[in-house]
């Protein structure tokens, strides 16, 4: 058998959200009347490749030319990758039971289809054409290539798959299929408009890109609760949001505000818990921020707020929300 290389080429890919539940929920309602944006299961055709018609391996062509090179092989080498991948370990140890644990992804590609229409009113830039499921050996769960996405679903295979074990329980529980939609619309907002950031960037800086980021995904979920937008339990996500006016306090008294800080930046921006901020502060307090921004400033667009614009000029946009941190209990 061909060795079979996992090579990341360099192609726009992005962190996922993980999952909470096992089936879609927590998801907006899906709204009749939006064409399904299908999840064509590029997964199947591959570990089912014996049965496979060359008619549908064709079909799915433009997923193929991002999966090939994203697992180190050209995408002109169809006819020898991809039994190199139907016989690799990938395959061997998540096809079937992705298989099995996906029969139907019918009301992902109903919230998929509204996504996309509401993504193109609202980020115009923004269009998703074609979502292809795979299996992959790396952390990123979203690939996006222009308006094509692949998602790969061994990523998506419920809290308590055995697999996942090892996974921190915040993340752990986050690892399942109702986060798809989600992820999708946030790799897609971030590829589309990514945090550029200044000569110098600040801490606020990224915290106002990270509310934009939040408050986009906002317009796109209106029926979910915060702690689904911010891929949080609602108990960690609340206690968060009562730890707000402590917060603000210790970054604005410390300077942490304006610096650049890499060990406050990796613990303000993280979901697992640590000694000095409660987890996910950073883009907890960016949308409170950028909520306030808005409220005061209410002819602002989602582009605007996603633009370097705004972010890169964060001390101004923070004098101009009139933010009071203790106004948010």
């Amino acid at each position: 058998m061909k060795q079979f290389h996992f090579t990341l080429i360099s192609i726009l890919i992005l962190l996922s959200l993980e999952a909470c539940n096992k089936d879609p929920k927590n998801v907006s309602t899906l709204t009749p009347g939006y064409d399904p944006v299908k999840v064509e299961r590029l997964d199947l055709a591959i570990t089912d490749l014996p049965s496979s018609s060359a008619q549908l391996l064709d079909s799915m062509k433009s997923g193929l030319d991002i999966y090939l090179p994203v697992l180190g092989f050209s995408a002109d080498s169809v006819q020898s990758a991809l039994p190199a991948i139907y016989e690799s370990p990938l395959t061997a140890t998540f096809g079937v039971e992705v298989r099995d644990r996906f029969p139907s992804a019918d009301s992902i590609e109903l919230e998929l289809g509204r996504i996309s229409q509401v993504l193109a009113d609202t980020l115009p830039t923004i269009h998703l054409d074609r979502v292809f499921g795979v299996i992959s050996p790396y952390n990123q769960s979203v690939i996006v290539a222009d308006s094509t996405v692949l998602v790969a679903l061994n990523h998506y295979m419920g809290s308590s798959y055995e697999a996942y074990s090892a996974i921190p329980e915040p993340l752990r529980l986050l690892k399942t299929p109702d986060r798809i939609p989600i992820d999708i619309a946030e790799a897609m907002i971030r590829v589309n408009y990514p945090f550029l950031a200044s000569d110098n960037p600040t801490m606020l800086e990224r915290m106002l890109y990270e509310g934009a980021v939040a408050t986009a995904l906002s317009t796109l979920f209106p029926d979910s609760g915060r702690e689904y937008i911010f891929g949080l339990s609602q108990d960690v996500y609340m206690n968060s949001v009562k730890s707000i006016p402590l917060t603000w306090n210790d970054l604005s008294s410390s300077g942490l505000l304006y610096s650049t800080d890499t060990k406050a930046v990796s613990q303000l921006f993280s979901r697992l818990p640590n000694p000095d901020f409660p987890p996910y502060s950073g883009p907890i307090l960016g949308w409170h921020i950028v909520k306030s921004y808005v409220a005061n400033n209410p002819s602002v667009t989602q582009t605007y707020l996603l633009s370097p614009d705004f972010f890169q000029q964060a001390q101004t946009r923070l004098i101009e929300a009139k933010f009071d941190a203790q106004s948010v209990i």
